[in-house]
C-alpha cells in the first residue's frame, strides 16, 4: 500500500457530517479533522526509532462553508481524502538502519464534533504573536523571539481545539472485551441507558437526560456516546458511575468511562481505525 488509507465508507462519513449539523454552522466556524498515530499501537522498536516523533497528532484539515455560505459535503470528503498522503511523507531516518514509516495499524482519523470559532482563533493567534513581538522589543537578546516568530505560523490546531461552540458532549466508554460482548449489543444497552426516562430502567433512572438526542459511535475499543448538550439536565458523572455498574453486571470489562467536559475528539465514522476496524455510528 503506497498511501495511507482513511476513508472506507463515503456515504456514512457524509451522513455523519450532516447529522452533527455541518450544514447549519456559521460561515465563521469550521470542523477540525486530524490524523493521529496512537502510541499504544506502536511496538517498542517503533517507539525507539521514532523518538520524539512518536507523538499523537499529525495532519489536520479544516472543514467549513464556501464563499457562498454553503457546506459542500463532497468538498469536505475531498479534504479528508487529502489526508491519505503517501507513506513516504511520514517516513523518517531515510537511508539508515533506523528508517521507519508510521504504521497504518496505528492510524486513526478524529473529528471535533463541536465547531471551532474561527474569529476567536484568529484573534488568539494575533494576541500570541503580539506577545512574542513585545518580548522581542524588551529583550536584550531578541534571537529567541525571532525564532518563535519564524515558527509561529501553524495550522492553528491548538487554537481550534480551544475555541469551540459546544454542541455535543461526549461519554467515552472503553471496554476491554468489546469483541466478546459485541458492539451492536453494547450500543443497544447504552441506548437504553441514555433513554431511561422513557423506559424506566433501573438503576439508571437518574434524570440525567431529557429527550435525549445524539449518536453512538462504535470504535475499535468501545463506544463514544455523543449527546446534545441541551439534553443534559443532571450530573453526567453520576451517569458514568451508574452506567459502569450496569455494564459490569452484563459482563463488560470496563477500562474507563469518561465524561469529556472540555472539547474532545471522536473517531470519524466512515473511516478506518487501526487498519482493521470501520468506525460506524447510529442515532440514539
Amino acid at each position: 500500500m503506497r498511501n495511507y488509507e482513511i476513508v472506507k465508507d463515503e456515504e456514512m462519513l457524509k451522513n455523519f457530517l450532516k447529522d452533527i449539523g455541518a450544514a447549519d454552522i456559521d460561515k465563521t466556524e469550521s470542523y477540525l479533522v486530524m490524523t493521529t498515530f496512537r502510541s499504544k499501537k506502536l511496538t517498542e522498536e517503533e517507539k525507539q526509532k521514532l523518538g520524539a516523533r512518536a507523538r499523537e497528532m499529525y495532519l489536520t484539515k479544516n472543514l467549513k462553508k464556501d464563499h457562498k455560505g454553503v457546506f459542500d459535503f463532497e468538498s469536505a470528503l475531498n479534504k479528508i481524502y487529502e489526508l491519505e498522503v503517501p507513506k513516504r511523507a511520514l517516513t523518517y531516518n531515510i537511508g539508515t538502519p533506523d528508517e521507519i514509516s508510521l504504521p497504518q495499524n496505528a492510524l486513526v482519523c478524529y473529528i471535533s464534533p463541536n465547531p471551532s470559532k474561527e474569529i476567536d482563533v484568529a484573534l488568539d493567534h494575533m494576541k500570541t504573536t503580539l506577545d512574542i513581538v513585545e518580548n522581542m522589543i524588551h529583550s536584550g537578546d531578541p534571537q529567541n523571539s525571532k525564532n518563535q516568530l519564524a515558527h509561529h505560523n501553524t495550522d492553528f490546531r491548538s487554537e481550534r481545539s480551544k475555541f469551540t461552540r459546544k454542541v455535543w458532549v461526549d461519554f467515552d466508554v472503553d471496554i476491554a472485551n468489546i469483541e466478546e460482548i459485541g458492539r451492536k449489543v453494547l450500543a443497544g444497552v447504552i441506548r437504553t441507558a441514555v433513554k431511561t426516562e422513557e423506559l424506566c430502567l433501573e438503576p439508571l433512572k437518574k434524570n440525567i437526560f431529557k429527550n435525549p438526542k445524539g449518536f453512538i459511535i462504535q470504535s475499535a475499543g468501545g463506544v463514544h456516546v455523543l449527546v446534545d448538550k441541551n439534553c443534559l439536565c443532571g450530573n453526567p458523572n453520576i451517569f458514568c458511575e451508574e452506567l459502569k455498574k450496569w455494564l459490569e453486571t452484563g459482563g463488560c470489562k470496563i477500562k474507563e468511562i469518561d465524561f469529556k467536559s472540555g472539547n474532545g475528539y471522536v473517531p470519524l465514522p466512515g473511516c478506518s481505525q487501526f487498519n482493521s476496524h470501520l468506525v460506524t455510528y447510529e442515532k440514539i
